[in-house]
């Protein structure tokens, strides 16, 4: 489980609509989370489920941050340097991009393998400026 060449994406997708790179960055998630939901033979589809699925896969790629619960909330935060981030530092790409394009979709489709009415927000995120990212996973 791992990100999909970086690179390649954005290249590939950088002159067409964003709907076009999101709807296939969130294909890409979705994938990765009903392999991952798979794998840990998940019961449920609640907050909790939708943890344990994006943990499972943040824990492969070596990320460090994970998703916590709080309450009827998933929330994914961290300040310091995540995957997209150092890609668009060392591959001089735009880091926005990556994150409204790429990441934001992905995480969503990842969660939506879990729960399909899943809301994904994102309250603060670095590409903007803001001390730390903050993603929110709720079911409404």
């Amino acid at each position: 489980m791992s990100l999909p060449p970086l690179s390649k994406f954005y290249n590939g997708f950088k002159d067409q609509s964003p709907e076009v790179a999101q709807a296939e960055a969130f294909k890409l998630g979705q994938a990765l989370g009903l392999e991952a939901a798979h794998k840990l033979k998940l019961k449920g589809n609640d907050v909790n489920a939708i943890a344990k699925v994006v943990n499972e896969i943040l824990a492969k790629m070596k990320y460090g941050a994970l998703v916590i619960v709080e309450g009827d909330k998933a929330i994914l935060r961290q300040s310091y340097y995540c995957p997209i981030m150092v890609s668009a530092a060392s591959l001089k790409m735009p880091w926005d991009w990556l994150d409204e394009n790429f990441a934001w979709p992905w995480m969503r489709g990842i969660a939506s393998a879990v729960n399909p009415k899943v809301q994904f927000t994102v309250k603060r995120a670095r590409c903007y400026g803001d001390s730390i990212c903050e993603h929110i996973f709720e079911i409404k």
